[in-house]
């Protein structure tokens, strides 16, 4: 054992044994919590969820030092944030070691997956403070949601507009970083409406790490007697120094991002569920190779997806029912990777059965895709839920169909090959995980596994090889546990100044065949991650945030990051500093591009109305 993990284990093991005193020393009654119902579902969910769900909230995300949606996630234990550049500049989102093509995004409910690649897959257009909540479902969860639900969900829920007022933030730090937001919300009678424009820029923290995002959100909600009509609509712009992002042949690239989406949601709450959505989205990649030099390799994409989907369901005797479908057209036109469509049908049924302390949830989801034919992915949930326990397994099939990038890529370099004879990946899922909840502190514990098949990655015979080739794997078996506790401190004693201690810890193991190849994606993975949250009250207003983070990645010396946030908070106003990467660590999250060292942070947000 590892002097790290020595400390690791000493430590975790610590904070278990105060919280159990923390119960003891416990001087009133629990009360009953409220069923739990969360947007696991397209249309509705009953009782408790089988699944392991985590869910951060708005005020936890304006607790935090987070200044990107990227640095809300990555303090999340079995969430692999890998970032390439600051504050989300180009960021992967892995789960459960699974790759970055492997999560779904979703906003409201609606697939923000991209056609072309899933680094793409974190590029939206919306600020922290446009943020209600973020679900976080780990595992496959293609029953559902269909294609690239394979390691996991991460499901954004935007705010509704309340009030009249507007709220302007400012914050500036180290490396000329400005960033400047303004949000608006106007509730009226028939109709309510929330804008936001938000704009982060900085020079960077090394050559050739500059950055400029812009954004814009717009939401209008009408609200009727027993349904809603819904618009979102947003607009992103990227542009920063790539210094190694794709190859670190190449230090000076260089990226511009465009993104723009327009969704229409309907939803009727009666005798009958009903959910249904018409989405479009359009992102324009640029990538040069050289920044300097376009000519040299400069590809150009624009994507472009269109969706329908629309969800049912009612309660019923055994509890109740849901099915629904989905129109997908995915096309792509490309200097690069050609001009591509991908046209996808699919449709979802599943029966949620209850009986006393029992809850089963069998389904299948079917998906016809126009380049691999048809799918189907069974999965059933099994739950028991004695009081404030619940037990519950799941057991899954998933798949996965190659991206254009993975089919057809190549660059002026010759660093990235793609094949276009690769077969889709498919993995059969299953887990076990228990859970724990009170008014005052709750645990999640949970044992997964993955037997994958055809897994796509992208590979070297050896680490002189000139060129990464797109290949399918053999049978690949991923397996670990995943822990999750938090506790409310002041809810046992009153005058505590700690608000909420919440720990994380996930553990990934996957088998490797015996083979010399060098992988790109698919070993090099998070093998053991710790978080520890702590929100705390000093004086007054005056509030502290502290978030410590160590992962010890395959590949990579294991680090720790230590976060920070000092805040004066009242309900118009807060004035805050903050730092990341307190201690100066240096590390690397993907390949040789070394992330920031510490960066140090101030400003203020004020709300104006009512």
């Amino acid at each position: 054992m590892t002097v790290t993990n020595r400390y690791l284990k000493i430590f975790f093991l610590s904070l278990i044994i105060s919280s159990t005193q923390l119960v003891k020393s416990q001087n009133q009654t629990d009360k009953d919590l409220n069923e739990i119902i969360v947007s696991e579902n397209r249309s509705q969910t009953l009782g408790q969820p089988n699944r392991m769900i985590q869910t951060i909230g708005a005020q936890e995300i304006l607790n935090s030092s987070s200044r990107t949606l990227t640095e809300v996630l990555e303090n999340t234990a079995g969430i692999d944030i890998r970032s390439r550049g600051a504050f989300g500049t180009q960021a992967d989102i892995q789960i459960r070691g699974g790759s970055f093509e492997q999560t779904l995004v979703l906003l409201n409910g609606v697939k923000f997956s991209d056609p072309q690649t899933g680094h793409h897959m974190l590029n939206l257009p919306i600020s922290l403070l446009d943020i209600e909540r973020i679900e976080i479902l780990k595992g496959a969860a293609a029953r559902v949601f269909g294609q690239n639900a394979y390691a996991g969900v991460v499901n954004i829920i935007t705010k509704k507009a309340k009030g009249k007022n507007v709220t302007v933030q400012m914050a500036a730090g180290q490396n000329r970083l400005f960033e400047q937001l303004v949000s608006a919300n106007l509730e009226g009678k028939h109709i309510q409406q929330r804008l936001s424009l938000n704009q982060i820029s900085s020079d960077g923290y090394r050559t050739n790490t500059d950055f400029k995002n812009q954004q814009v959100f717009y939401q209008a909600t009408k609200e009727f007697k027993k349904s809603s009509l819904e618009l979102n609509s947003g607009y992103l712009n990227k542009k920063m120094g790539a210094n190694g992002f794709y190859s670190d042949r190449f230090p000076w690239q260089y990226e511009e991002i465009e993104t723009s989406f327009g969704m229409l949601s309907y939803q009727y709450s009666g005798w009958l569920n009903l959910k249904s959505h018409v989405n479009y989205r359009r992102l324009h990649d640029r990538f040069q190779l050289k920044r300097d030099t376009p000519a040299f390799s400069q590809n150009l994409h624009l994507n472009e997806v269109l969706s329908g989907d629309i969800s049912v369901g009612q309660k019923n005797a055994l509890g109740a029912w849901n099915v629904g479908a989905e129109w997908r057209q995915e096309s792509i036109r490309s200097n690069n990777l050609g001009n591509r469509t991908r046209v996808i049908y699919s449709a979802f049924a599943e029966q949620q059965i209850h009986w006393k302390q029992w809850r089963v949830v069998p389904g299948l989801c079917l998906n016809n895709y126009s380049d691999f034919g048809m799918v189907l992915y069974p999965a059933i949930d099994i739950g028991f839920s004695p009081k404030k326990w619940h037990f519950a397994a799941h057991v899954a099939q998933t798949f996965r169909v190659p991206t254009f990038t993975e089919l057809y890529y190549t660059d002026g370099g010759k660093s990235s090959i793609g094949n276009s004879e690769l077969n889709p990946e498919t993995a059969l899922s299953w887990e076990l995980n228990s859970r724990y909840q009170t008014t005052g502190w709750k645990a999640n514990l949970a044992y997964f596994s993955r037997l994958g098949r055809q897994q796509i990655d992208w590979i070297k015979n050896a680490a002189s090889d000139p060129s990464w080739l797109a290949v399918n794997l053999g049978n690949i078996h991923t397996e670990g546990v995943d822990f999750a506790w938090q506790i409310k401190p002041n809810y046992y004693f009153k005058n505590m100044p700690i608000n909420s201690i919440q720990l994380g810890y996930c553990y990934t193991q996957i088998s490797k065949p015996n083979s010399d190849y060098v992988s790109r994606y698919v070993f090099d993975y998070l093998r053991q991650q710790f978080s520890l949250n702590l929100q705390t009250k000093l004086y007054k207003a005056l509030q502290a945030n502290l978030r410590l983070r160590y992962e010890e990645r395959v590949g990579y010396q294991a680090y720790w990051l230590c976060d920070a946030k000092l805040a004066w908070q009242k309900p118009k106003y807060q004035i805050f500093a903050e730092a990341s990467n307190l201690f100066d660590e240096r590390y690397f999250e993907v390949g040789k591009v070394e992330m920031p060292g510490r960066w140090l942070r101030a400003g203020f947000a004020l709300q104006i109305g009512k």
